[in-house]
């Protein structure tokens, strides 16, 4: 090929071809007849009759993109999909590269949760339809373990479900002026969703003088019987008697409600027959549920009137539960 050729396959490319010699100027209207004629006399020509001369190519898209409503992000011009780790955040793309949003993706057995950003939700708390539920540091939605939120004991149903034990009172809806034990360990089964029959609970209690005669109450069951008992409903009731406070500490950051020996509102100085259950720990206080109240609301000072009427549900300091805390407890698992 020479010059002249490859000028006039240069120029055949545009609308219009131009001759001139030194006497006139002869426009000519060319033809994509004309183009491919051109090509076929030179081997080294490509056939462009299907290209638009006025086209242009657009710059490689990189990133996140916005596009009639959905995003994706672009890799060397590609839409990523499934799981992927950007800039330390978990996300998840559909099939066709959408990013998903406010989504749950159940795979391997586990439930992840991707928030409304897209990034998905890692060692947090999620709330909805009144209930609240937690995804561990990989994601994975956390179920039948115990948890600690706020300074809360919850253990995670086989849902998901987070569930905080349930008060109990010892005096409704059945009397029981003596089954404190009873009372405080159906609030510690009840952090699992576990629940036995109150009734057949008090009558069966292998305790001295039962529940129900305060003349005949000898002292509250030992915690070794008392575990055992519990043993009918859940076996993972622990006797951890010998505990330090700091040692009930860990476990109730640990998301593990305890059940302790102590003092009630009626309590004489010195006696220590009777069981509460810590449910909670926050700023050295702890998160006390007290059976020995008509119901949860009952405030300091409603009943028995000694140092110990601190109220059905109440917050109180290490100092105090140390002065009444004799060493016994147990704690389920």
């Amino acid at each position: 090929m020479n010059v002249g050729q490859q000028g006039v396959v240069n120029n055949a490319a545009t609308t219009t071809l131009r001759t001139t010699d030194k006497d006139n100027v002869q426009v000519v209207q060319d033809t994509k007849d004309n183009i491919k004629q051109a090509a076929n006399n030179n081997s080294a020509f490509v056939d462009i009759s299907s290209v638009d001369p006025h086209a242009s190519t657009s710059a490689t898209q990189e990133g996140w993109q916005n596009e009639n409503g959905n995003t994706y992000y672009y890799q060397d011009g590609t839409k990523l999909v499934g799981q992927q780790l950007l800039n330390g955040k978990n996300y998840y793309f559909n099939d066709q590269g959408v990013v998903q949003k406010n989504y749950f993706l159940t795979k391997d057995n586990h439930t992840y949760y991707y928030q409304n950003d897209g990034a998905r939700l890692d060692n947090g708390f999620y709330n909805n339809w009144g209930h609240t539920y937690y995804f561990g540091n990989d994601g994975a939605l956390v179920t039948n373990q115990f948890v600690q939120h706020g300074g809360q004991t919850y253990y995670a149903l086989s849902n998901g479900v987070l569930n905080a034990p349930r008060y109990f009172s010892q005096f409704t809806p059945i009397y029981a002026p003596e089954g404190c034990a009873v009372a405080s360990l159906a609030m510690l089964l009840s952090i699992k969703n576990e629940y036995f029959n109150l009734a057949n609970a008090y009558n069966n209690l292998p305790q001295y003088g039962g529940v129900y005669n305060t003349g005949a109450f000898r002292g509250i069951i030992s915690p070794e019987a008392l575990t055992n008992y519990a043993h009918n409903w859940d076996s993972n009731v622990r006797n951890i008697t010998g505990s330090s406070l700091e040692d009930i500490s860990r476990l109730v950051w640990a998301g593990h409600p305890v059940l302790y020996y102590g003092m009630s509102s009626f309590e004489r100085a010195g006696q220590r027959n009777h069981a509460k259950v810590i449910v909670g720990e926050n700023n050295g206080y702890f998160h006390i549920y007290d059976p020995c109240y008509w119901n949860q609301g009952q405030r300091a000072h409603t009943a028995g009137g000694n140092a110990y009427d601190w109220g059905a549900d109440s917050w109180q300091s290490w100092g105090a539960v140390a002065s009444e805390y004799i060493g016994k407890a147990i704690t389920i698992y």
